[in-house]
């Protein structure tokens, strides 16, 4: 049975993105007032290889890098990850696939810094830095 969020009062920044943790790990751009703008998935035939799904993935939130937005996808099972890269209206633009133990949780597009939970041995509160670079 599919579960949906009826009611809630939320305080939230200018398009703050809302991220279902499970299968088909779809994510909705919120407005301050609460409205939903647009929702936006994951293409299927990312993962459609996995016999896993929906069982062993999860989604990670989605955060917002300028002019876009990121999305990761894990799974519990291993440390296989892929990464979605979004364009500025939720279109996906890239997905590039990882194994290692590293998860984003937040981000300061303003100051192009990604913030994650890295799991080599230990748990470290991990910052990276981004750029654009322009390919052809």
């Amino acid at each position: 049975m599919d579960q949906c969020l009826t009611r809630a009062k939320l305080l939230v920044l200018p398009n703050a993105a809302l991220t279902r943790l499970t299968w088909p790990f779809n994510w909705s751009l919120v407005d301050p007032t609460g409205v939903i703008e647009r929702i936006n998935a994951p293409p299927d035939c990312l993962l459609s290889h996995e016999r896993s799904i929906p069982r062993d993935w999860i989604s990670l939130p989605a955060v917002r890098v300028d002019p876009g937005y990121l999305q990761e996808l894990a799974n519990l099972r291993s440390d296989d990850r892929v990464m979605i890269l979004y364009d500025e209206v939720g279109r996906p633009v890239r997905a590039t696939r990882i194994t290692i133990p590293l998860g984003f949780f937040a981000a300061s597009p303003t100051h192009h810094l990604l913030f994650g939970l890295r799991s080599l041995g230990r748990t470290d509160l991990v910052v990276y830095g981004w750029r654009w670079r322009r390919t052809q």
